[in-house]
């Protein structure tokens, strides 16, 4: 096994992607001309109201660190696993990566009107972002509320570089002042050059 020395910052940044809309309120009035007769003369006016949609997400945590480490090759490591956890610690499998662990989770909030479509992207994919054999998967979970219809997806999968919808249930839906969770994956094989590595975890609701 070669002794090659990794450095690597692993930072996840956030941008949000709402589709939103916003109330608008048109109130309308008429009144007909008011003239002199020998009658009583009554009009009617009209008022309308138009609510549309609204759809607001937050991001509760909005970044990952895994800050600066080494593949711990000392310990017969040739690539290192990394997880948030899943509603739970993060791990660092058999202490393979010489940084810190993370335990903090992507928490997304909705405060929309409508029950909504929540996707998740990232701007790269596990070999462009490290290298071949790298891994970089997301799971979800329940925080509050009763969203997906229950479906939630326990059990990583990769990035794709699409938008992808946090339910297993292609028909999942998150409601109105649920919160989910997000759990982020990283295989970082030996091989990977050392260097920053940054990639972009993005949010959009629909």
């Amino acid at each position: 096994m070669k002794n090659i020395t990794l450095a690597i910052i692993i930072i996840f940044t956030l941008t949000v992607s709402v589709v939103s809309q916003f109330y608008i309120i048109d109130m309308a009035q008429k009144n007909a001309d008011q003239k002199l007769s020998g009658y009583a003369i009554t009009d009617t006016g009209t008022a309308s109201i138009n609510i549309l949609q609204e759809i607001i997400i937050i991001i509760i945590n909005d970044s990952i660190d895994w800050g600066v480490g080494t593949i711990n090759i000392s310990k017969g490591c040739n690539n290192a696993t990394l997880d948030t956890g899943i509603a739970g610690p993060g791990h660092n499998e058999n202490d393979c990566w010489t940084g810190k662990t993370v335990d903090d989770d992507f928490v997304v909030k909705s405060l929309s009107n409508i029950d909504i479509t929540l996707e998740v992207n990232s701007n790269y994919n596990a070999s462009e972002l490290f290298t071949d054999g790298a891994k970089l998967q997301f799971a979800t979970y329940n925080i509050v509320g009763g969203s997906c219809m229950g479906s939630f997806i326990d059990d990583w999968i990769d990035f794709n570089k699409s938008w992808q919808n946090i339910c297993s249930n292609p028909t999942g839906r998150i409601s109105f002042n649920s919160e989910v969770g997000i759990a982020i994956k990283l295989l970082i094989p030996e091989t990977t050059p050392p260097g920053a590595k940054e990639s972009i975890i993005s949010f959009r609701g629909s």
